[in-house]
């Protein structure tokens, strides 16, 4: 039987859960940057303020001044208007008068200036805006459309926000909640790591987009259960890790969030590549982690897990030999009695077992022998784990008595398998 190394105990859990949030609310989520007055032309709110006051004074114009006043500028300025009231009114009246008002601007602008992408834009937004209050798919799906159209205009790679990527990024996630079309969410996620391509860590949204991303490639990989998608998550995680501060409380669930999704592709990859992939990665998180960190640990675990699998595809007995190098100083760097040091003795155990099969050295296998009764020993009665160690210590004794003829180990052997029976 596979031996049981590289899961991580949580004395707070019974279970590691991929992500703490995700699992307290059942459900995915995501927050999406909301639509805020910066988004709008600055220059809108004191034309909209004189055209709104205006319209309630009835004034009237010549036909020379009307003509003059009919420009796209004048209706994003009302339709601004309209929006602002609906932020006091909450009446979605207003959201559809600004959106007539707003399409009055786009038929008044030359197609793909830059007054027109403005004008197109504030379209897109207060449709947007307005499909929660109505719930018709048509103002979703022409908000997409829109936005779309705004994306083949506009560069990308622009030092400012891309802020219609991220509005589109946010309805195909709406609509692919509606109507769970996989061609939205897979148009989503492509979105969304152009958008990670052109922002950097000093960009406005760019952590929520992460989360977000991260959130979109977990539902796809529900879905369909594709590895590459894990692949995918683990590297958007370590952006956040690598991007948050080092002392940043957020940081260890985030730990905790890629570990645990690093196991899990590892046990499913089959290219020896992929580990190479994981393994540089636990090394950038171990770079940018304080020497103090308690979950340092944790990261050296997750090298040594990535040496182990690409081990199990090639033999290479160097990355065998690197991976219990790894689990020694993780193991130097728990605190004695900790379940870090419970799960570290439990890891190398396994490491030094496979070892000792590939070198048939008795040594390496009396020390894993030793390491795996203290995990044993450091771990809670009862606990579910439990019952992995046993079955791999039992296994290294019918080893160890394989090659030494000690009928000690062997006893010692049938016991542990007689209590795995029990629960």
């Amino acid at each position: 039987m596979k031996p049981h190394f590289f899961s991580f105990f949580d004395d707070d859990m019974e279970d590691t859960v991929i992500d703490p949030e995700l699992s307290k609310r059942g459900h995915f989520s995501f927050a999406f940057r909301q639509v805020e007055e910066s988004d709008f032309d600055p220059n809108l709110a004191s034309a909209g303020n004189a055209g709104g006051q205006e319209e309630q004074k009835g004034s009237r114009k010549d036909s020379k001044g009307m003509a003059e006043s009919i420009t796209p500028h004048y209706f994003n300025a009302l339709g601004f208007a309209s929006y602002q009231r609906f932020q006091t009114s909450n009446n979605p009246g207003d959201l559809k008068q600004a959106v007539r008002e707003f399409e009055q601007a786009v038929n008044l602008c030359e197609p793909a200036s830059e007054e027109w992408q403005q004008s197109l834009h504030h379209l897109a937004m207060t449709l947007m805006i307005l499909f929660p209050h109505s719930e018709q798919m048509e103002y979703l799906n022409r908000a997409i459309n829109l936005f779309g159209q705004l994306a083949e205009h506009k560069a990308s790679n622009t030092t400012k926000q891309p802020a219609h990527l991220l509005h589109l990024y946010a309805c195909l996630i709406l609509r692919f909640g509606k109507q769970q079309k996989r061609a939205d969410m897979d148009r989503a996620i492509r979105l969304g790591q152009e958008i990670i391509e052109y922002t950097t860590s000093q960009s406005p949204c760019r952590s929520k987009h992460l989360q977000n991303q991260v959130t979109a490639l977990w539902m796809r990989y529900v879905l369909i259960g594709n590895p590459a998608d894990q692949g995918e998550i683990i590297k958007t995680q370590a952006l956040i890790i690598g991007e948050l501060p080092s002392n940043s409380p957020d940081r260890l669930d985030w730990i905790n969030g890629i570990a645990t999704t690093m196991l899990t592709y590892y046990n499913e990859v089959k290219h020896p590549s992929e580990h190479t992939a994981m393994i540089h990665i636990g090394e950038q998180l171990v770079a940018s982690t304080p020497a103090d960190a308690p979950y340092l640990p944790l990261l050296f675990c997750l090298i040594a897990a990535g040496l182990m699998g690409r081990f199990s595809l090639t033999n290479n007995e160097d990355d065998l030999t690197q991976a219990v190098q790894q689990q020694e100083h993780a193991l130097s760097l728990c605190k004695p009695g900790s379940p870090d040091q419970m799960q570290c003795s439990n890891n190398m155990g396994n490491a030094l077992k496979m070892l000792y099969e590939k070198t048939h050295d008795l040594a390496y296998l009396d020390r894993a022998i030793g390491l795996i009764e203290q995990a044993i020993k450091l771990a809670p009665a009862r606990h579910s784990i439990l019952s992995a160690y046993r079955l791999t210590l039992a296994d290294a004794l019918e080893e160890r008595f394989a090659r030494t003829e000690n009928f000690a180990d062997l006893e010692r052997a049938k016991k542990l398998r007689a209590k795995l029976k029990k629960y």
